[in-house]
């Protein structure tokens, strides 16, 4: 006897044509805002290109704000994968210092054009700036939790949010003069990673917990 016949897609596949989909928004939408702005495009411009109706965007991506934060939130979301794995051998300093090294990375396969583009384009809108910000917050948030957990206190831990602070205040600063500047990719890979150093050398533990002790 044979199985009932099905035109279903294995479920492999589909993910597959989702995550295809998925990524051919983003780049879709990435040169389109790029080229006409984020105000002039539409969902319907975006959507005619990749060959889908605006109404399946909405199933990848809750707004056109969320879609043009997409690469962002990627990068976000993969660094609060590694910090959470439960058997993760890194600390969290470490996993800190490959993402800041994979965003390097990412910025050396793109002009410098392109990626001042980006960003201004992203700090034009307030919609998307608030966004950005959340993302930056949200960032700070896994590494204090990751910096606790390195150190088995609790997730409020002075000392970790305090690093996980600078550490974020860092990277952005010194991503912005950097994007102001004009300067190549290695030389931000060589200073955000001295500005790791500086955190970690300038706010040992210790010095924390003296000032938690001033504050109480």
């Amino acid at each position: 006897m044979h199985a009932p016949h099905t035109t279903a897609e294995p479920v492999g596949l589909r993910e597959q044509k989702k995550a295809a989909t998925r990524q051919a928004l983003i780049e879709v939408s990435q040169r389109l805002f790029a080229t006409k702005g984020y105000a002039a495009t539409t969902l319907e411009e975006i959507c005619t290109e990749v060959g889908i109706r605006p109404q399946t965007l909405l199933r990848y991506f809750e707004s056109k704000a969320h879609l043009a934060t997409a690469p962002l939130a990627a990068v976000v979301a993969d660094l609060e994968r590694k910090v959470t794995e439960p058997e993760r051998t890194a600390d969290t300093i470490e996993l800190w210092r490959e993402h800041v090294a994979a965003r390097t990375i990412f910025h050396q396969m793109h002009s410098p054009r392109a990626v001042r583009t980006y960003y201004r384009w992203l700090d034009a809108d307030p919609v998307l700036l608030a966004m950005t910000a959340q993302l930056n917050h949200r960032t700070q948030t896994v590494l204090a939790a990751g910096l606790a957990h390195d150190h088995h206190v609790e997730p409020d831990d002075l000392h970790s949010t305090m690093l996980a602070a600078l550490l974020v205040a860092g990277w952005n600063s010194i991503f912005l003069q950097w994007l102001e500047s004009g300067g190549d990719a290695d030389e931000l890979g060589r200073r955000q990673d001295a500005v790791v150093d500086f955190a970690v050398s300038n706010l040992p533990r210790s010095s924390a917990s003296d000032l938690g002790a001033d504050l109480t």
